[in-house]
């Protein structure tokens, strides 16, 4: 009997210890599931005022077309669709600065469809200009990592390098998640 009571008391030890590792284990997976979806929601939040910062800027090009800033191209593939009726009933009036550096940094984009050599963050960083024949030119990403480790604010970046304030957040805060 006294055998038998020793073997029931260890096995309630051994049982009550698998119980608590269970529920310390099962403890830190909801801990990582409340912070992947907190996570996801900040993303979703972060992303979703990007788009709608898109949208704006969007808008307002297609307004500037509409009133005349901008002369649409009489080659067939730069047609741009007619903007809806919300959109014409807006009174945007982008400046005419903007709406130059955008329409002429579009048409350099669809004469030079050459991709630049792809550089790791620190050659990007460390690289010069020029390299003996070679022409390196610095991404967006790196540009605004330099600025930052510089000291620059996000809204003082985004003027610097003539992006949205949301554009410039998303690339400092996917970068520092990597």
């Amino acid at each position: 009997m006294g055998l038998a009571l020793t073997a029931s008391f260890i096995f309630h030890i051994l049982t009550s210890f698998i119980l608590l590792l269970l529920w310390m284990r099962l403890s830190s997976v909801s801990k990582e599931l409340k912070q992947q979806e907190r996570m996801q929601s900040e993303i979703e939040g972060v992303l979703s005022s990007y788009i709608m910062e898109m949208k704006d800027e969007n808008e307002k090009l297609l307004s500037a077309i509409q009133n005349g800033v901008i002369k649409q191209s009489k080659t067939p593939s730069a047609s741009i669709a007619s903007p809806s009726s919300s959109i014409s009933s807006m009174n945007v009036k982008p400046s005419s600065k903007t709406v130059y550096r955008a329409y002429h940094s579009s048409q350099n984009a669809a004469e030079k469809p050459q991709s630049p050599p792809i550089l790791s963050e620190k050659d990007m960083l460390l690289t010069p200009l020029s390299k003996g024949n070679e022409q390196y030119v610095q991404s967006l990403a790196s540009k605004a990592i330099e600025l930052e480790k510089k000291g620059y604010t996000i809204e003082e970046i985004a003027k610097e390098l003539n992006k949205g304030k949301t554009e410039i957040e998303l690339i400092l805060k996917f970068r520092s998640e990597s």
